[in-house]
C-alpha cells in the first residue's frame, strides 16, 4: 500500500496557488457583480416578493374578516371627535 501510494505522482498545483498568477489576480481591480447576475436578483427579490405576499395575505384576511368595517368606524368616530373640539 505505501509502494503505491509513493509511485502515484503528486497533484499537479493548481493555476491559482502559482505565484505568477495569483499576483495577477491581486492586481486585478474587484468586480462588482452585474445587476442581471442571478444572485443579485434572487437577494432582491426574494425578499420583495415575500413582503408583498405578506401584505396581500393581511389585506384578503382583513377584508374577508370583516375589519376594513372597524377601520372606517374609527376613521369617522377620529372625525366626529375633531369636528367635536372645532365647534365654540
Amino acid at each position: 500500500m505505501l509502494r503505491a501510494a509513493a509511485r502515484t505522482p503528486a497533484a499537479a498545483p493548481s493555476p491559482v496557488t502559482r505565484p505568477a498568477v495569483r499576483d495577477l489576480l491581486r492586481a486585478l481591480p474587484p468586480q462588482e457583480p452585474a445587476a442581471w447576475d442571478p444572485l443579485v436578483l434572487r437577494r432582491v427579490l426574494r425578499p420583495t416578493l415575500a413582503a408583498a405576499c405578506v401584505l396581500l395575505a393581511v389585506t384578503v384576511v382583513l377584508s374577508l374578516a370583516g375589519l376594513h368595517t372597524v377601520r372606517r368606524d374609527v376613521f369617522t368616530t377620529s372625525q366626529i371627535a375633531l369636528t367635536t373640539l372645532a365647534t365654540p
